[in-house]
């Protein structure tokens, strides 16, 4: 309820819409740069985290998307990163089309679309990679950033972990599959990719536990040291 009010809120203050296609008092133009000002850029900002805020209720709890495309046209901040961040949001509105939807779900869709994630993750810094002490302080600018991915990349083992234990449920179902209708080359086929399935599941923990036991632990790019970020030796 809080966050349909909140992008109805950016609906009704016009942020869904780009500043150069309609004009808003939202905006302000600088005649001499010929270039809207930072407002803007702030305005696109949040209404980027308000379209992923949609999406990321509308994949968990199954609601449906407050935010259409057909009446916005606001384009995505343009920064390091957002177009990762752009095609996460994406994935998860693709996602909760699939999980929520009223006709039976493909198996071969859940199974492109777990792809999809997989990709998205593999594009980012694996956590080692990112929360490892560096030699030289890490600013605090540097360390948003690396937050930023952090946060990301935990989002997406989030999903994926939905995405895995709902196929080990379609995999395993006697009445969605049963054997006795199957081939053996299908019986086998499900039968290993189950098996896959639940490997890939229990080594996307086994990354968790270990980031969360690092982070625990403070040996981590985030242990304070005089206003920078950089490992306790």
């Amino acid at each position: 309820m809080i966050i349909q009010l909140i992008i109805d809120l950016g609906f009704r203050t016009g942020i869904h819409r780009d500043p150069t296609s309609i004009k808003s008092i939202l905006y302000r133009k600088d005649s001499k740069l010929s270039t809207y000002e930072l407002p803007a850029l702030n305005l696109k900002t949040l209404w980027a985290y308000l379209k992923e805020l949609d999406a990321s209720a509308s994949v968990s709890i199954g609601t449906p998307f407050r935010v259409n495309d057909t009446f916005s046209d606001t384009q995505m901040p343009l920064f390091v990163g957002c177009d990762v961040d752009t095609a996460f949001t994406n994935l998860q509105r693709e996602a909760s089309a699939l999980l929520n939807s009223v006709p039976p779900i493909s198996l071969r869709d859940a199974l492109l679309l777990r792809k999809k994630f997989i990709g998205l993750n593999s594009s980012l810094d694996s956590f080692k990679n990112l929360i490892t002490p560096r030699d030289t302080p890490v600013s605090r600018s540097q360390l948003t950033t690396i937050a930023q991915r952090v946060n990301l990349k935990l989002k997406i083992c989030g999903l994926l972990e939905v995405l895995d234990s709902y196929l080990l449920n379609v995999l395993t179902d006697e009445k969605k599959y049963p054997s006795s209708q199957l081939t053996v080359e299908n019986r086998e086929y499900l039968k290993k990719l189950s098996r896959r399935t639940e490997l890939d599941f229990t080594q996307l923990n086994i990354t968790l536990w270990k980031f969360w036991k690092d982070l625990c632990n403070g040996k981590t790019v985030f242990a304070n040291e005089n206003g920078f970020y950089t490992i306790h030796s």
